[in-house]
């Protein structure tokens, strides 16, 4: 049955009501203006107006809170156990360490684990001494710190690794412990056979969210498709682990981003290479953002380094190295290398030579950058370090696992001469011993632990300031090649370089729009 058409009657008396309706208003707005302008230009209303009409002010907003996540120590992908025993996967003589710093005005502090119902424990505080550190094995958990005010010097910082020197992880491994993110962009070394690459996600928030994975291979331009699924869902309160080298396929190198649907959660990917019985390396993969001028730092002397870069878009890159005796040419980079946009372009830099302890580079589009520094050992078995760029800072630490020794390595990639302040902080939280660095232009400088630390000994050493008190801190970098005197001791090769951690307050750009009711009200 056809539905009834509306009455023409209703429909004109509609109109006329609507008709008489705008009219109102209209001859309303109009009166409104006339009394407006009848006012005196110093009248309260004409005032409030015109403020609010005024450019919103924006301002920056600085957080007193922080939130980081530990990760455990780095293992086997599959810890399962097949066939002969004689060839079983094994951790070895695995260890770990974690180490968490605090200063400043941090009044509180906890350490627990992701479920909401988790027990925590109390974080050392840096009340009554310079600064507060708490040590332990390493372990998967949420570190939380409030501050009275944000200031320069307050903050946290926190390391975890863990190392071996048998079984099939051997080497070391080492990671900032990480803050949450909706966005991250991750270069894997390698997906080839006896690689692994898995991405550790850690949401602490109340509410769910789907983790949107897109990848890109170093064989053919263009985002790899996988049968796999991309999406995965992550609960709150809750962790995943996702197999990336399945999604990626057999690659010489990939980039993977990851994006978070809902809320920012914590991510980072761990990475360990086999070759049959023989372990090749193991070591965490930073996150990393694209730049157009960047320093890698943190390389060592004899080691083999291969540059990883990744762009959207076609780019050219140039670099050069950082000594101690200025700027060098880079093998294959110091005449530029092209990148081609949605492949990831893997440059052989061959052996780092004597006294350079970074590489600088200069592209005309962002670009995403990582150095693969492989270190040999004896009987084939090698460890291998991930570095990516790091953003200079005026105040910021570096947390020292126990058990293990740091050298500091610091780059200078601007015309200008920088000097910085490094100091030593001890378990008990005193911060003692010292020394001024004057980096020259174009340069960079290593200095090892007992060099800073001086007569007070390294043997307590938990941490590590530098505080630049000339210059400009974009035109810094500063980092830490961490290692175990037991590897040392059995000959087996070890590489991981973690960057200084920001203590400069971190804040955000907001801006507030003021209604003009609310003013003309407040006016009155």
């Amino acid at each position: 049955m056809a539905r009834p058409s509306s009455s023409p009657v209703v429909n004109t008396g509609r109109r006329h009501a609507l008709t008489l309706l705008s009219g109102l208003l209209l001859v309303l707005a109009a009166a409104i203006l006339v009394v407006v302008a009848c006012l005196p230009a110093s009248g309260p209303i004409s005032r409030a107006l015109a403020g609010s009409s005024a450019a919103s002010p924006v301002r920056a907003v600085a957080s007193t809170s922080r939130q980081l996540y530990c990760p455990p120590a780095i293992g086997l992908s599959d810890s399962g156990s097949y066939g002969d025993s004689s060839f079983a996967a094994s951790a070895g003589d695995l260890a770990s360490a974690r180490t968490l710093l605090t200063f400043g005005s941090v009044y509180d502090g906890q350490v627990a684990g992701l479920s909401a119902s988790a027990a925590a424990d109390t974080l050392s505080l840096p009340s009554g001494k310079k600064a507060g550190v708490t040590r332990s094995q390493a372990s998967s958990s949420i570190v939380s710190t409030q501050q009275l005010s944000a200031s320069a010097g307050d903050g946290l910082a926190g390391v975890s690794a863990s190392w071996a020197s048998t079984g099939d992880v051997q080497g070391i491994a080492a990671t900032s412990c990480a803050a949450s993110v909706s966005r991250a962009g991750f270069l894997l070394p390698s997906t080839q056979v006896g690689r692994s690459a898995r991405l550790l996600v850690a949401n602490d928030s109340d509410k769910s969210t789907v983790i949107a994975l897109r990848l890109w291979g170093a064989s053919s331009a263009g985002q790899i498709h996988p049968a796999a699924n991309s999406q995965i869902s992550v609960a709150a309160h809750s962790s995943q682990t996702i197999n990336l080298s399945a999604l990626t396929g057999h690659q010489n190198a990939a980039f993977v981003e990851a994006r978070s649907t809902a809320v920012a959660v914590h991510m980072l990917v761990e990475t360990t290479a086999a070759s049959g019985l023989t372990s090749k390396g193991v070591d965490f993969a930073p996150t990393i953002t694209a730049v157009r001028s960047g320093t890698l730092t943190g390389l060592s002397k004899g080691s083999s380094a291969r540059l990883l870069l990744f762009s959207s878009s076609d780019a050219r890159v140039e670099g050069h190295w950082l000594s101690s005796d200025g700027q060098e040419d880079a093998e294959h980079l110091a005449s530029g290398v092209r990148v081609n946009a949605g492949r990831v372009t893997s440059v052989d830099l061959g052996s780092v030579p004597e006294s350079v302890g970074a590489l600088h580079l200069d592209a005309d589009r962002p670009v995403y950058a990582q150095i693969v520094q492989t270190t040999a050992g004896s009987d084939g078995q090698e460890d291998y370090s991930l570095i990516a760029p790091t953003v200079g800072q005026k105040v910021s630490a570096l947390a020292v696992p126990k058990g293990l020794d740091a050298d500091v390595l610091l780059a200078n990639s601007g015309s200008s001469t920088l000097t910085v302040r490094l100091r030593t902080v001890f378990a008990q939280g005193s911060v003692g011993g010292g020394r001024t660095v004057s980096l020259q232009p174009q340069s960079s400088v290593t200095l090892a632990l007992s060099d800073i630390a001086g007569n007070a000994g390294t043997g307590s050493v938990a941490g590590i300031t530098a505080t630049l008190t000339s210059g400009s801190a974009a035109d810094l970098s500063a980092a830490a090649s961490l290692s175990s005197s037991t590897l040392s001791s059995a000959s087996v090769a070890q590489g991981t370089v973690v960057p200084f951690s920001s203590l400069m307050p971190a804040s955000s750009r907001v801006s507030a729009v003021r209604s003009p009711l609310a003013a003309v009200g407040s006016a009155q």
